[in-house]
């Protein structure tokens, strides 16, 4: 499935500027995909995954902020709940945390240290199962994405939380049935 893209911003390096955010965010945060009714009375929970270290200067954390101060002007009875990678204690995926994974899954026993990976395994996975809407900034890093946000995903995607396996195919287990992507990039690039 191809998802939309909503349009280029252009970076002012030399300023520090971010030109014609606040009107890409205007755009995303009425799209259809993300003002889809919510049901009066009931707070829209969205996960903000920051993934950039360079805070301020962030270009992807700047568009992320235009967009949902945005979109909160524009929905009732709204959460954020802001996950920083860089500010979160993650853990190692070390021999502790994936026997953690493996017996957590199966209902085994845990050592003391396996616990403790486990129960942050499942606190992460949890603020994936609440969210209502998932944001996320994500710059680029050495032509790829940043090791931490890959980090994040290695421990919070995991079978029954964030999806089932059947034995023969994949399923879902989040229920958000709309995906929108938007794309920017700054002046130069190919991408």
């Amino acid at each position: 499935m191809k998802l939309p893209t909503i349009g280029a911003v252009t970076l002012d390096r030399a300023a520090g500027r971010y030109q014609h955010l606040d009107h890409w965010a205007s755009v995303a945060a009425g799209s259809e995909l993300m003002s889809e009714t919510h049901p009066k009375g009931d707070i829209m929970h969205v996960l903000n995954i920051v993934s950039s270290p360079r805070k301020d200067q962030s270009a992807s954390r700047a568009l992320v902020d235009a967009f949902l101060r945005e979109y909160m002007a524009q929905v009732d009875d709204i959460v954020v709940d802001t996950l920083d990678v860089w500010q979160e204690w993650l853990a190692e995926f070390d021999a502790e945390t994936i026997n953690a994974k493996y017996k957590g899954v199966s209902g085994e026993p845990m050592t003391p240290a396996e616990v403790t990976a486990w129960e942050k395994i499942r606190e992460l996975a949890s603020r994936f199962q609440r969210a209502d809407r998932i944001v996320m900034g994500v710059p680029m890093w050495n032509f790829s994405f940043p090791y931490k946000l890959k980090q994040l995903i290695d421990l919070s995607c995991q079978r029954n939380m964030l999806f089932t396996f059947d034995g023969k195919r994949y399923g879902p287990s989040l229920d958000i049935e709309k995906a929108f992507a938007a794309r920017f990039r700054s002046p130069g690039s190919s991408i």
